[in-house]
């Protein structure tokens, strides 16, 4: 993040241990993101899009170098941060199984993104990004843009938008009503909704939401309805 150097700086701690929790993780660049339309816009993330977590194998990643430096400033509980780690690792691996086989069965992936949040989480979860309302954080999109979002969106039969909590949702519904397409609101962050407190309440949020949503847009016949209980795994009715 751009603003972590001026914190630091800021800080008036000369012994904050910095830690660089992408490091070791490929990068996706903006021109990587989809192949949808999109606006020429000066890209802020020029180094590379920051929502490396909602890849949930880039969290292990960021959570190892965690570890590593919690060990390095208190080695005397080395091996309570490594046994909290890995019992963490499993928890991971278990729902990002339970998530992928939800989406299985479902064929048709594609989506409009509000904001250019969702490349790893869509790479890892087979999702096709096929348009961004906006390129980066608190641009206005043109009525041009718009106007091909629109055209793509029904000429292709794209029937999910993803929009986020903290946007305004006032453009995804115009898109919406349209061109028939369903507004799904996700949530990058763990907190950006109500009851959605950690890491993996996120995940499964936004799994279990955009799979009903591209199951229902599809007018294909739903398997068990999956309910989703923010404090309990999710479950079959």
């Amino acid at each position: 993040e751009v603003w972590v150097t001026s914190l630091v700086r800021n800080s008036g701690n000369s012994s904050l241990l910095v830690v660089t929790t992408s490091k070791g993780i490929a990068l996706i660049r903006n021109h990587e993101q989809h192949d949808g339309a999109t606006q020429t816009l000066q890209d802020p993330h020029h180094a590379g899009n920051p929502h490396i977590w909602l890849d949930p194998e880039n969290a292990k990643i960021m959570m190892r170098h965690i570890t590593e430096a919690f060990i390095k400033v208190d080695p005397g509980h080395a091996s309570d941060y490594r046994n909290n780690q890995a019992a963490y690792l499993r928890q991971l691996d278990q729902v990002q199984a339970e998530l992928a086989e939800r989406l299985r069965s479902i064929a048709d992936r594609r989506v409009v993104v509000h904001h250019p949040a969702w490349p790893y989480f869509a790479r890892r979860f087979g999702i096709k990004i096929v348009g961004e309302i906006v390129s980066q954080p608190g641009a206005e999109p043109s009525a041009h843009h718009l106007q091909a979002l629109i055209t793509k969106i029904r000429s292709e039969h794209i029937k999910v938008i993803v929009s986020e909590p903290q946007l305004n949702q006032k453009i995804p519904e115009v898109l919406a009503r349209e061109t028939g397409a369903r507004v799904v609101v996700l949530t990058p962050l763990p907190g950006g909704i109500a009851g959605i407190e950690t890491y993996l309440d996120m995940l499964r949020h936004n799994i279990l939401q955009l799979a009903q949503a591209l199951e229902l847009t599809q007018g294909a016949a739903l398997g068990p309805e999956w309910v989703y209980d923010n404090h309990s795994q999710p479950a079959a009715r």
